[in-house]
């Protein structure tokens, strides 16, 4: 009985290499002053021996999960050459038109691969990702990343995210950028409201009256001149003037 080999399973895809990696790849065709580049010329740039290297394809199949690139065929006689172009999330990062509109561009990039985003979404309400066994694990039950990917899908996910300005590294671990000073903000926002709602609570309205009031004190009788003496004090802590 003849036995056949089963070949393995392939896990999901995904960039092989992060953000930063991925942007570069947009530079160096933004460096040759046209907004694509043949194959073979975009790996020369970049310092590969041919647009065949493993490396090179993974560096511009990486800068496609992002949006940062598309890619074309053209005939020239009878050679059909490939192109990479800089989509326009690409432009807009290596020709932007002031610094909010490239770091803008460098989250939505980051975003534009759905599996990143999911995770994001997954944990964004805890404020930190969980420790990187834990979330490899969960790459590979859930998310159907190869058992032998695992690692270098985490250390991209974290990479790419710190780049976009999602994640710090901080001792505790991984955690969302902006939590400690969101928390800060928060706790200042709450103390203002319990000082407004203190100030509502036990502030006197401010009223404008006038008060007529006849006391008659027997100036022989001590117990009579210190209670009338104690009347004069808290009406002036009142603001309340006596008449003469």
């Amino acid at each position: 009985m003849s036995s056949s080999k089963r070949k393995p399973r392939r896990g999901r895809r995904f960039p092989y290499h992060d953000l930063e990696t991925s942007i570069q790849v947009i530079e160096k065709i933004k460096e040759g002053g046209v907004d694509k580049l043949e194959s073979s010329t975009l790996a020369k740039a970049m310092k590969h021996q041919s647009d065949t290297s493993s490396t090179f394809k993974s560096k511009v199949n990486a800068a496609k999960h992002f949006g940062l690139i598309t890619e074309s065929k053209e005939r020239e006689g009878e050679r059909e050459l490939r192109y990479y172009c800089i989509s326009e999330l690409g432009k807009k990062i290596v020709s932007p038109i002031g610094t909010t509109e490239k770091e803008k561009a460098i989250r939505e990039a980051f975003f534009n691969f759905n599996l990143w985003k999911e995770i994001y979404n997954k944990y964004e309400k805890n404020g930190k990702l969980p420790e990187r066994s834990t979330l490899e694990n969960l790459l590979e039950r859930e998310y159907g990343i190869s058992p032998v990917s695992t690692s270098r899908a985490y250390d991209v996910f974290v990479n790419s995210g710190i780049f976009a300005g999602f994640f710090k590294e901080t001792e505790e671990g991984i955690i969302y950028a902006g939590v400690e000073e969101m928390g800060e903000e928060e706790e200042e926002e709450k103390e203002e409201e319990g000082k407004e709602e203190i100030e509502k609570k036990f502030k006197l309205p401010q009223v404008t009256t006038s008060i007529n009031v006849t006391i008659t004190v027997d100036a022989k009788d001590e117990t009579s001149v210190k209670n009338f003496i104690t009347i004069l004090d808290a009406l002036s802590k009142l603001g309340l003037r006596k008449k003469e």
